[in-house]
């Protein structure tokens, strides 16, 4: 599938055994996280294949997206599975790697990533609100670090007359997660009292 010198960080052998691994779910663990998402695209369109701390490769995405002028989304439909509506990861792939093979530039491909990102939550948001009659959303893990998917999300969802509630003194991140888990234990030894 991949020609040779088609990314710098890695050999055919390289991507062959992931490839293999993969196939096999050898190592190779299941994750809803987006930011391993915004890692793959990252090393997809060969900005970051080795990242040498978390959220690198993300950050780098998001910077290099800035660069570019705002762009449509791809066409990606949503999911629908049992209880589960997902955001089909190997649709969002599957575009950035036929952009990249026609030539389209790295910072349009990553502004596209990001808008079709945030057409998909919106879809997402819409389609929960619309079987619970929820209107306020709120926008919380790690990829809300990233002001393009912050603010173009905030911003079509209150469009939408959503309420949309975010992070204002505590990170979105895995800061908030721990402060969360300390609150928790502390309120249970407390209640051990």
């Amino acid at each position: 599938m991949w020609e040779e010198g088609f990314w710098d960080f890695a050999s055919l052998r390289e991507i062959d055994f992931v490839m293999m691994q993969a196939r096999r779910g050898l190592n190779t663990p299941l994750t809803s996280s987006v930011g391993r998402l915004f890692d793959a695209v990252a090393a997809v369109i060969g900005l970051r294949g080795r990242v040498s701390y978390e959220g690198q490769a993300a950050m780098e995405l998001e910077a290099l997206a800035r660069a570019a002028p705002e762009q449509p989304p791809w066409p990606i439909r949503l999911r629908s599975a049992s209880h589960l509506i997902e955001i089909p990861s190997d649709a969002i792939m599957r575009c950035v790697v036929e952009d990249l093979r026609s030539g389209v530039e790295p910072a349009i491909i990553a502004r596209r990533f990001h808008a079709t990102l945030i057409a998909a939550a919106v879809d997402l948001v819409e389609r929960i609100a619309a079987a619970t009659g929820l209107r306020a959303v709120a926008l919380s893990g790690g990829c809300f670090l990233n002001r393009i998917l912050l603010a173009g999300l905030t911003a079509a969802l209150r469009a939408r007359d959503f309420t949309v509630y975010t992070h204002r003194l505590v990170p979105p991140g895995d800061g908030g997660i721990a402060l969360g888990q300390a609150v928790v234990a502390a309120l249970g030894a407390s209640h051990l009292q």
